[in-house]
């Protein structure tokens, strides 16, 4: 039984969930970095099917999201700089998620973030 007790109940090292943690959050981060020329176009209100595109082109073919069109708020935002601002979040919970700081709150802010961003551009994510 001591086998088995020690099995379940013996403290572990988990040095591997910390090198996937330092992982994924540089990975986020990197994504992110990379789209940062873009931020505007893609994410912004002035960008592809953004908040003005309906009133510049009433015809404009939106894409059908299905699935992520009710985590889609980046559509109601009308101003720039708080698309800036929601992505200097975005990277900035990433970098805490990758070197460890605040682990609980920077990953769900990560996760939550990165699907508000995701749902904006759905086929760019993928």
């Amino acid at each position: 039984m001591s086998k088995l007790e020690a099995f379940f109940f013996e403290p572990l090292r988990f040095r591997g969930l910390f090198v996937m943690r330092a992982a994924f959050g540089s990975m986020a981060v990197f994504y992110y970095l990379r789209l940062l020329p873009h931020v505007q176009v893609f994410f912004g209100p002035d960008g592809v099917a953004g908040y003005r595109t309906a009133q510049r082109w009433p015809s404009f073919p939106i894409t059908s999201t299905e699935g992520f069109e009710h985590f889609d708020l980046l559509r109601h935002v009308a101003s720039p700089s708080v698309v800036w601002a929601l992505y200097a979040a975005l990277l900035g919970v990433g970098l805490l998620f990758a070197v460890g700081l605040a682990t609980r709150a920077a990953g769900l802010a990560l996760a939550v973030l990165h699907v508000v961003f995701a749902a904006r551009q759905p086929y760019l994510m993928m």
